[in-house]
């Protein structure tokens, strides 16, 4: 009895120390540039402490306020590609500063993974805030939902920064 208490303790202070299991999204780069510049804006995902999960697929939306920010329609596919697999891109709100893109890759993705690299014209110069968010994501080969265990942060546009 003592011995089973003893290797349930062990067991309970053990699980205590397991690290937690996270997906975080995020906009990278230096998220600046003069009026009139391109600036290209990557989403990506950090899988590295998603349990071994591989990043199957996802559907992202990004907002920005049009005034300063002008999604830049005549970019290639290849402006827009990251490191998974080439998204298809929803345009039909870009005016008013709405983007919705998707993809999915059957083998998966793991490490810091870039969705895609989104280009922007600077209209404005003056300070913006960029949203992130996510109505799917899953893993490859298990389709486990990873909604749970994602967080998503937009960022901060700043014409000052780098001058």
């Amino acid at each position: 009895m003592r011995r089973a208490l003893a290797v349930s303790a062990l067991l309970l202070a053990g699980a205590g120390g397991l690290p937690a299991q996270t997906v975080a999204a995020r906009l990278g780069g230096e998220l600046t540039g003069a009026y009139g510049a391109r600036l290209s804006v990557p989403v990506v995902v950090d899988m590295t402490n998603s349990g071994g999960q591989r990043l199957g697929s996802y559907t992202a939306r990004v907002q920005w306020p049009t005034r300063v920010l002008a999604f830049c329609y005549y970019c290639t596919l290849d402006s827009i590609m990251g490191t998974f697999a080439p998204p298809a891109v929803n345009t039909d709100s870009a005016y008013y500063g709405v983007l919705k893109f998707t993809a999915a890759a059957p083998l998966g993705a793991e490490g810091q993974v870039v969705l895609a690299r989104l280009p922007f014209t600077v209209n404005l110069d003056s300070a913006a805030t960029l949203g992130l968010t996510f109505s799917e994501m899953s893993a490859s080969g298990t389709f486990a939902n990873l909604m749970p265990i994602l967080t998503a942060q937009g960022g901060q546009y700043c014409p000052a920064r780098g001058r």
